[in-house]
């Protein structure tokens, strides 16, 4: 074997190891691109689940006044539906009573003889046996503008988790898994190689 095969072999082979090298880098680079992107996710999903627990934490008194007056109106509908009355519950059944509340009439409620019947006997079937007892419940239930202002504040903080949320899609759709970190490594050794066959043929012009 003469100097100028071994030469053309030596030449080959540093070719053929450099790409593999440049393979084998490129494959060993997603490792550390992948914890980047993953240590994103985790940041954002920390960040998401404060956020709910603040979101949770501004709507519970709402939700919870909310439900209770659902329950009381939906009773006082069955209530209704079973008694010879045609009274109708109304729709805004609550904002009367915010309203009686406010300027003192429950009272009445119980002492007025114009008052309907019907609903009275339906507050004293279900606890409600005195004015004070009704008065403590809707003072417990009745929304407060502080209550509407923290639900305004919660709808906020679900428009941003719902943000961070797209973030955390979007950074999880960035991670390279095993399969495709397989592909792409093949895709750029097929392209060093690409490049490697020209680019011999240059350096033996170059050198001859």
């Amino acid at each position: 074997m003469n100097k100028r095969t071994n030469k053309i072999i030596k030449r080959e082979s540093s070719i053929i190891i450099t790409i593999l090298s440049l393979t084998v880098v490129f494959g060993l680079c997603i490792y550390p691109y992948n914890a980047f992107k993953r240590s994103k996710i985790h940041t954002i999903e920390g960040m998401i689940n404060s956020q709910k627990k603040l979101s949770d934490s501004l709507s519970t008194q709402f939700n919870g006044k909310h439900s209770d007056q659902k329950k009381f109106s939906d009773m006082l509908s069955a209530a209704c539906n079973d008694s010879s009355s045609e009274q109708n519950v109304s729709v805004g059944l609550w904002e009367i009573l915010d309203k009686a509340y406010r300027v003192d009439l429950i009272p009445s409620f119980y002492t007025s003889k114009l008052f309907n019947p019907v609903f009275l006997k339906f507050l004293k079937s279900n606890g409600f046996e005195d004015d004070k007892s009704f008065e403590n419940f809707l003072k417990k239930n009745l929304l407060t503008k502080i209550d509407s202002l923290n639900l305004f504040e919660s709808e906020k903080v679900c428009l941003e988790i719902s943000d961070l949320e797209n973030r955390e899609r979007n950074y999880q759709s960035q991670v390279i898994n095993s399969e495709r970190q397989i592909k792409l490594s093949v895709w750029v050794l097929l392209i060093l190689f690409a490049i490697a066959y020209p680019l011999r043929f240059i350096i033996l012009a170059i050198n001859w």
